[in-house]
């Protein structure tokens, strides 16, 4: 209580109506939140590392599958041109966006592929 009430009264090296800032609460919380960032970051890296990014090879197989099922007939030449094309395409498209967007813009990608039941679910992500 005593140092409440002496913080409250102006003192004679504070002008009248101005009262002295506690920096040490300004200083903990700036703490607490830096290092709150620095463990959410950590957290992060910790999930990419530990869990891994799926390979673009096991990604292309998912969505390549994911197209067979969408198709009515796989024995179709559209069908069998389709594949080719994703096949051909996707593995470099893959190791591009790796390149240009990062690791984890790319985990988050694949995990949303992996994770999707339809072709059209998986063009979403």
């Amino acid at each position: 209580m005593l140092a409440l009430w002496r913080m409250s009264e102006p003192t004679e090296s504070a002008p009248a109506g101005e009262e002295e800032r506690d920096y040490g609460i300004l200083i903990f919380k700036i703490a607490a939140l830096t290092f709150a960032g620095i463990f959410g970051l950590l957290l992060i890296a910790w999930a990419v590392l530990t869990v891994g990014v799926p390979s673009p090879e096991k990604v292309c197989e998912h969505k390549m599958q994911l197209a067979l099922q969408a198709s009515q007939d796989a024995a179709s030449p559209a069908v069998q041109s389709m594949l080719d094309r994703l096949r051909d395409n996707c593995v470099a498209d893959k190791r591009r966006r790796i390149q240009l967007r990062g690791q984890l813009a790319y985990w988050r990608y694949a995990s949303c592929v992996l994770s999707s039941e339809t072709f059209a679910q998986s063009e979403l992500c």
